[in-house]
């Protein structure tokens, strides 16, 4: 049964090549494991890059030349010859010059080599920009946007493709665990250095983990005991008074493997330098633990396994200053939340690996907006279960059954006698999910065409049964050419107030006029890129296209109407549009630039009205440069952006004095640091810098701040910096050296 419906995925398994699994690690002269070592068939460019880990596997297809090349920064090429049994593991030799000793640095982002065009953003780029939290990790690359939702509180969501965060999948070390009360402030929640790497993928990515990804997939892995520091201490502080601490540890033994981490945000000054008597930034307090063990590797045969428990608190303050007395306007939230992420693999031999992964979260929150309460408890579970096997030459088949678990209770109230809001009460949300997958990867024609199909079933206690199909071609060409094409279907049950606060933050009404349905979508996607390099270079250029359709979808009209939010389905034409150039270039491995383009263009139609999503620039440039030292002891790096024209929500029912602009203006923003490693063992590591460096800074962004308990109050119009120039500076001390 097996085999029938594998081979009704895979048309062209018969096309198929002999293959053979190579499996190895590379390490350093240090004996320490090296992430993005370039592992290649000799003359092809058949190959992979290494994991965190220094591990990498293989296939081997029809090549009569028996040999393996690896390459990385700082060290010699090496060339093995096969036959390769076991696990292959290779202590490479550093390059020396005649007094410094060259070390090789983890590439900044690179792309994985995986099937899927995947996007990896390493510690190294991480380290470049201030990174405090998960929101400001990517200002490096052009790929996800953060965008602001809620001014006040300073909340915020990660975009693709110019469509809202809840489109894109968002995984915590794989499983998908942001979702409801943890997808609105869980994103700040993340540490930026307990963060190891982060994988951005656009499009409908994989099946394996679930079928809501409509724009992409961003997988954020925690520490990894194997190649953390064994002692790290991160001191930050800005220009606002505030201030962050992090304190992180490793352990390693022979299987054994484990991590810790502490945080610590505290606030800063009260500011309102555009006097709308509103704090141009919030009052933060986060607190947040992290512990991780890990026993053996996925990639070794038997048992291996990893425990993640994490917990965090935070307390954020928002609204008008202080000095208005009791009267006055303010948001408060306060929320609790323990995690815990189980990862079991037992790998049976070459061929075949299963795996189990456990997921279990609760969130308990209470918030006020003005004259709105809310009260909220979260539990959320997921199980997934998985088999993997090579069927037949150059064929894996992935497939199991998952089971997601959302118990949501909310409740709206408010502190007036007489609200002019009519939708308090309590709403209980409960999700029950049982899913079915499979998805094979056929390798044919010597591994320069790669299939990847993949079909999921997911049966949704409140709206039954849903299908979505899902594939992707790559072609490898000759030269460092690489084409890519997708397509695939995507479901997902949107959740009312806690993927749009905005309802609870503003003064409208919410009008109920029909039940919620599922979202459902098709995302095409096509993917080129040329990689080229020299003696002294190395570079990418690349074209992403995306199209997305939505076959149903929901949105809150908040245009019908300036004092009330209607609920309802959409069924009208939705469609989103998103193109991206980039192209990166290292040379000497001192110099590094990269410049990119996205146009983006997402409406709605109903009727012969055609109308663009609000707070989506049309245009949008990006570059960012950096630059190091001969023995890489100083590095300068800096980004820029510049962001087009945005259309903003309708405003021409407001009162006088009420309305505001149809568009935002362009404007840039720029961000530059500079880091010194005091001595040759990277124990202590001084970092400065600032973002925002022109002071943009849109003023009195709050619609209807004159009067916070009215109608037509809504702090959601955000559309650029609020802040404005921010100097920060920082110390990273690593006492036994950098890892």
């Amino acid at each position: 049964m097996l085999r029938s419906v594998v081979f009704f995925l895979t048309l062209m398994a018969g096309l198929s090549a002999q293959a053979q699994l190579v499996n190895g690690v590379i390490k350093g002269a240090d004996l320490q494991p090296l992430e993005g070592a370039k592992v290649y068939w000799l003359g092809t460019e058949i190959g992979v890059l290494t994991d965190s880990a220094g591990y990498f596997s293989l296939n081997y297809l029809g090549n009569n030349d028996h040999r393996l090349v690896i390459q990385t920064v700082g060290y010699k090429n090496d060339t093995l010859e096969g036959p390769f049994e076991g696990i292959v593991e290779v202590v490479m030799e550093p390059i020396q010059t005649q007094t410094v000793e060259i070390e090789g640095e983890r590439s900044g982002i690179y792309l994985g080599m995986n099937a899927h065009k995947t996007e990896v953003i390493t510690r190294t780029e991480l380290e470049k920009d201030a990174c405090c939290d998960l929101a400001g990790c990517f200002n490096t690359q052009a790929s996800v946007e953060a965008r602001t939702t809620n001014i006040i509180t300073n909340s915020k969501e990660l975009q693709i493709l110019g469509l809202s965060g809840v489109y894109n999948q968002l995984l915590l070390d794989g499983l998908p665990l942001f979702r409801g009360l943890s997808y609105t402030y869980g994103i700040s929640g993340v540490p930026g250095p307990a963060v190891d790497k982060i994988f951005v993928a656009k499009g409908t990515a994989s099946v394996l983990q679930g079928g809501e990804g409509v724009t992409g997939q961003i997988n954020v892995l925690t520490l990894d005991p194997a190649v953390s520091d064994r002692l790290f201490l991160n001191i930050y502080g800005n220009s606002f008074g505030e201030t962050q601490f992090n304190l992180q540890g490793a352990a390693k033994g022979e299987k054994w493997s484990g991590a810790w981490a502490l945080h610590s945000a505290q606030p800063g000054m009260v500011m309102d330098r555009d006097s709308d008597t509103f704090r141009d930034m919030p009052w933060l307090r986060r607190y947040h633990a992290l512990g991780k063990i890990q026993y053996g590797h996925e990639d070794s045969s038997g048992m291996n396994a990893s425990l993640l428990v994490r917990g965090l608190y935070e307390y954020r303050q928002g609204g008008q200053v202080p000095a208005l007395g009791d009267s006055r306007y303010v948001q408060n939230t306060a929320f609790s939340q323990p995690e815990s992420v189980l990862r079991l693999h037992y790998r049976q031999n070459e061929k075949n690996k299963s795996s189990l992964f456990v997921g279990l979260q609760h969130h308990s929150q209470s918030s006020s907006f003005g004259n709105t309460l809310y009260d909220a408890k979260q539990f959320l579970g997921y199980v997934h279960a998985e088999h993997a096997t090579v069927w037949r030459e150059g064929q894996q088949v992935k497939f199991g059954l998952d089971y997601r678990h959302l118990d949501l209770d909310e409740t709206v109230s408010f502190s007036d006698t007489l609200p002019l809001k009519s939708f308090a009460g309590n709403y209980l949300t409960l999700e029950q999910i049982p899913g079915l997958f499979v998805e094979n990867t056929a390798t044919l024609f010597a591994d320069k065409i790669t299939l990847i199909t993949g079909v999921r079933a997911d049966h949704f206690n409140q709206f039954g049964w849903t299908l979505n199909p899902r594939a992707l071609v790559r072609y490898m060409g000759p030269n460092r050419f690489i084409a890519r094409i997708s397509a695939g279907g995507a479901t997902r049950t949107p959740l009312l107030f806690s993927e749009n606060i905005n309802l609870l933050a503003s003064g409208r009404d919410v009008i109920f006029e029909s039940q919620v349905l599922p979202e459902r979508a098709i995302n095409l996607g096509l993917n080129l890129d040329k990689s080229f390099g020299g003696v002294n270079s190395e570079g990418r250029i690349g074209l992403d296209v995306y199209k997305t359709y939505f076959l149903q979808q929901f949105f809150p009209d908040y245009d019908r109407d300036p004092a009330k939010a209607f609920i309802g389905n959409f069924q009208g034409r939705s469609e989103g549009l998103g193109m991206q150039v980039e192209a990166n270039c290292t040379f000497f491995e001192r110099f590094s630039i990269r410049v990119a383009y996205n146009y983006l263009d997402v409406f709605r139609q109903t009727g012969e009205d055609r109308i663009s999503l609000p707070f989506i620039s049309r245009h949008k440039w990006m570059g960012a440069f950096s630059i190091w030292s001969n023995q890489r002891r100083f590095h300068f790096d800096t980004n820029w952006h510049l962001y087009g024209r945005q259309r903003l929500p309708n405003t021409d029912n407001h009162p006088a004095g009420f309305d505001l602009p149809s568009q935002s203006v362009p404007y840039v923003t720029g961000n530059f640091q500079l880091a010194a490693v005091v001595d040759r063992k990277g124990i202590v590591d001084l970092y400065a810098g600032c973002e925002n460096v022109l002071d943009f800074r849109q003023i009195r962004p709050i619609a209807g701040w004159q009067t916070p308990f009215s109608p037509y109050f809504d702090p959601s119009f955000a559309w650029g910096p609020t802040r404005g120039r921010e100097v920060y500076a920082g110390i990273r001390l690593r006492p036994f050296g950098r890892n």
